[in-house]
């Protein structure tokens, strides 16, 4: 058995991520991204999980799509589910994922949801954020289970979770 790197080390203390020059997108029905667009955010715009299904839905069609900002967009299990899907998408070039500030930890579904799509093969993702996301120790530990799998991502930010002694073990085996 191969020795797993020990990027994670940092997890819990990582930088901020706030991608540069993230453009501000309107989270009107009718508006659709630009086949080109390369980055987007919906910062505050309290979508919910019906409005990140949506969201997500949209997004799969947009191949170019390198960064999304969901800060605050009172986000659970269910839109935790609609983003793992999108990340799990064949087609998804997604690098850069900020959910901090939303609810995902409130059901372990959420944190499962993610960890699936941390484990596939042809993840791009190489930044997360879930500061503040009430995850607990299930949540980290699903989390933790699928970075062993994963080659890509080099951040993951838990900070202001409630991982405890049990998450943050689970992160350092």
């Amino acid at each position: 058995e191969s020795e797993r790197p020990r990027r994670w080390v940092s997890a819990m203390v990582a930088a901020d991520i706030e991608p540069a020059h993230i453009a501000t997108v309107p989270d009107t029905a009718a508006h659709k991204l630009e086949s080109d667009s390369t980055s987007a955010s919906y910062s505050d715009k309290c979508l919910g999980d019906d409005g990140v299904r949506s969201l997500c839905s949209r997004l799969a069609t947009t191949s170019s799509l390198t960064s999304l900002n969901l800060r605050g967009c009172h986000i659970h299990a269910p839109g935790a589910a609609a983003v793992g899907e999108l990340l799990l998408h064949g087609r998804s070039k997604l690098r850069v994922l900020s959910l901090e500030w939303n609810g995902i930890g409130t059901d372990d579904a959420g944190p499962r949801s993610l960890a699936v799509a941390l484990q596939a093969a042809h993840s791009a993702l190489t930044s997360l954020d879930l500061r503040n996301n009430r995850i607990g120790p299930r949540g980290v530990k699903h989390l933790a289970e699928a970075l062993v799998h994963n080659v890509t991502l080099v951040s993951l930010d838990l900070r202001w979770n409630s991982a405890a002694k049990e998450g943050g073990e689970a992160l350092e085996s």
